[in-house]
């Protein structure tokens, strides 16, 4: 039986059809990683044998997704580009992220990763919950790019992206929808500006993610004020926790809470003033060309 089988999986045709290629990478994907959570814990030579398998396996489903994704061009980036996955291995920083080809520039500083349609879609259907007890990924592209966890899950290892105020852009003609966002990555405090503009386009079946350094933009004196508020009201609750004896946690619960506060406190003083501050329309024109230079195809 086992002959038969094999004999009738030679002889079978490839799929030739998109889809069919990305279920053959998706099931290379998931495979790998089914095999390797079997040896999450090997160590000396056992572990530099599995580091040393990853690499191959990565370097497989990269030349696969390079055929999905298809050719890219885009001036001051190199068309050959590489795997936007990070680690197969499940317990690493920096597992799950977004299927598709990272391309950057020599400086690192400006990147797009393409993915496709369905790719996007699936990835989004596995991220739905990839955070127990936060809010639920929306399975909607369009809505799904509009969220700090979609970048934070998809693009970022090792930190978090905060979002300060939506850049309004004109959907280039062959997109289905465009968006884009001053923001920050952070492992802790939301920096007092935004760095980084990001770009979401999905257009000719493909998503495009683009991260370019955001020049010139400041912070706005009015929403440091707020931080500087919430963070007075959590210094004082958090040195009233010191003070009681035994620890007060209802205490200790009420400066976190005043933190957390705080900070979305921030963001929206930050989207709501940025209109009207001097960097927003060099941001806004900025990001209009980085969608625009997209492949319409």
């Amino acid at each position: 039986m086992k002959r038969l089988l094999a004999v009738l999986m030679f002889l079978a045709p490839l799929p030739a059809s998109a889809g069919s290629l990305e279920d053959l990478y998706l099931f290379a994907r998931d495979h790998s990683i089914a095999e390797f959570k079997k040896t999450a814990n090997a160590k000396g030579k056992a572990n530099d044998a599995r580091v040393k398998a990853q690499e191959r396996a990565l370097a497989k489903l990269e030349e696969k997704l390079r055929n999905l994704v298809g050719p890219f061009v885009m001036k001051g980036l190199p068309r050959r580009g590489k795997s936007n996955l990070d680690t197969l291995f499940a317990e690493d920083q920096g597992y799950g992220m977004l299927d598709g080809m990272r391309y950057a520039a020599a400086d690192g500083r400006t990147s797009v990763v393409v993915s496709t349609d369905s790719l996007a879609t699936s990835w989004l259907q596995g991220h739905r919950q990839w955070w127990p007890g936060h809010d639920d990924l929306p399975q909607n592209a369009e809505a799904a790019v509009r969220t700090e966890a979609f970048y934070t899950q998809g693009i970022s290892t090792d930190a978090a992206v905060v979002h300060y105020a939506e850049l309004p852009l004109a959907k280039p003609p062959q997109a289905r929808f465009a968006y884009a966002v001053l923001a920050a990555r952070t492992q802790s405090e939301a920096p007092p500006a935004p760095g980084e503009i990001l770009v979401a386009v999905l257009q000719a079946g493909r998503l495009f993610i683009v991260s370019a350094p955001a020049p010139g933009v400041t912070p706005i004196a009015a929403c440091d004020a707020v931080t500087a508020d919430f963070a007075r009201r959590a210094a004082e609750a958090s040195d009233a926790y010191q003070a009681s004896i035994p620890g007060d946690n209802t205490l200790a619960a009420v400066a976190d809470h005043l933190r957390e506060e705080g900070e979305a406190a921030f963001k929206l003083c930050f989207a709501a003033h940025a209109k009207d501050e001097a960097f927003f329309r060099p941001a806004i024109a900025q990001a209009q060309a980085l969608a625009d230079a997209l492949p319409a195809n």
